[in-house]
C-alpha cells in the first residue's frame, strides 16, 4: 500500500548540491480527518541522489505549508497541525520545524515535543496488519516484533523501504518492536493490535 501524500511547497534549496523536498504522508484529504500523520523531509544533491529522509510527527494529522532552505545547510518547515487526541475543538496549531543539514531537528516546542524517525509503523492500533515505511536512504531493514512479556513473535528481514505485514494471528494486546539494520538504522516503540 501506497502512503496517500500532501505537498504545499515543498522544494527549496540555496545551493544546487542541496535540495530539500517536504510533505505529508499518510495524509487524506479531509481537512479535519483525525488519522496520524507525518512531515517528510528529503534532501538530495543536485542530481537528485537522495542523502537522507526523515519523518516527523505521527501524533496529529499534520500538513505542510511551506519549506524553507536555510544558509547553514538545513531547512525550516511551517506546518499546520490539528491534535485530534487532545482536543474537541476543529482548531489547527502553526508548527516551524528546523532541521539542520543532518536531518536532526534543531528546535523543540516546549508544549508540543516533536519525534523525528527514519522509519514509521501504521496503523497504529492496527487490526489485520501493520506497515512499515522506511526512509529512502536505506535499502532494507530487520523487524523484531515482542509481546510485552518480552517473548519474540516475528523476526524478518526485508530488502525493500515498505513492508505490509500480515498481523491477523497475533492476539490483541501491546507489542514493542525493533526496527534495524547495519547501515545506521534503529527505532522501536509500540505497536497496539486491536480485535
Amino acid at each position: 500500500m501506497d502512503i496517500n501524500c500532501q505537498l504545499g511547497e515543498p522544494l527549496d534549496y540555496k545551493n544546487k548540491d542541496s535540495i530539500f523536498i517536504g510533505g505529508a504522508t499518510n495524509f487524506w484529504p479531509y481537512y479535519w480527518a483525525e488519522i496520524p500523520t507525518w512531515y517528510f523531509v528529503i534532501q538530495t544533491d543536485s542530481l537528485l541522489n537522495i542523502r537522507w529522509e526523515r519523518f516527523i510527527g505521527g501524533d496529529a494529522h499534520l500538513m505542510v505549508e511551506k519549506l524553507i532552505a536555510t544558509n547553514d545547510g538545513g531547512c525550516l518547515l511551517a506546518a499546520s497541525r490539528y491534535d485530534y487526541l487532545h482536543s474537541n475543538e476543529p482548531q489547527t496549531d502553526i508548527q516551524i520545524i528546523k532541521l539542520n543539514e543532518n536531518g536532526q531537528l534543531v528546535n523543540q516546542d516546549e508544549n508540543i515535543l516533536v519525534k523525528s524517525t527514519e522509519a514509521i509503523i501504521y496503523p497504529n492500533p492496527g487490526i489485520h496488519s501493520l506497515n512499515i515505511r522506511l526512509a529512502r536512504q536505506y535499502k532494507e531493514f530487520s523487524f523484531e516484533l515482542y509481546s510485552i512479556s518480552g517473548k519474540l513473535v516475528l523476526s524478518e528481514t526485508y530488502k525493500s523501504i515498505q513492508e505490509n505485514i500480515n498481523a491477523i494471528n497475533l492476539k490483541a494486546g501491546t507489542y514493542i518492536y525493533r526496527i534495524y539494520n547495519k547501515k545506521g538504522l534503529f527505532e522501536s516503540g509500540k505497536w497496539i493490535k486491536k480485535e
